[in-house]
């Protein structure tokens, strides 16, 4: 069985765009057979798997949301400047048809880490199953 990959994106130094990193321990914790790879958005990205699925903090969320459009990815607000490098990529790969089956789970800027976490691990396991 191929081993699940998934990008966390976020800021580890920046509190307003940090939540997503901040789950990582408890993710690894939760979910020891998945790789999770904190992934610096502003440089080149990879994705990791097909479908891709990205972990990332956002503003204007109340609660964890999964998204698998990037239609729906437009009526929520960015964090951070990278999220709109972020943006530009994922369309750019699309456009070129370089974008694999995408899904996204947002957690909420500030939302605590353990929350957040059992949030995300839902979603993971709704996708595993897929």
């Amino acid at each position: 069985m191929k081993k699940t990959l998934i990008s966390v994106f976020g800021n580890e130094i920046d509190p307003a765009d940090n939540t997503a990193v901040a789950c990582l321990p408890f993710l690894k914790q939760k979910l020891p057979d998945i790789e999770f790879m904190l992934q610096d958005p502003t440089e080149s990205l990879t994705p990791l798997g097909d479908p891709w699925i990205i972990v990332d903090t956002a503003i204007g969320i109340e609660h964890a949301t999964m998204i698998s459009s990037l239609d729906d990815l437009e009526h929520v607000k960015g964090s951070s400047v990278h999220d709109f490098d972020v943006y530009m990529d994922l369309r750019l790969r699309q456009k070129i048809e370089k974008l694999p089956d995408l899904r996204i789970i947002l957690v909420p800027q500030g939302d605590d880490p353990h929350h957040a976490t059992d949030h995300i691990v839902e979603y993971i396991e709704e996708i595993v199953k897929e």
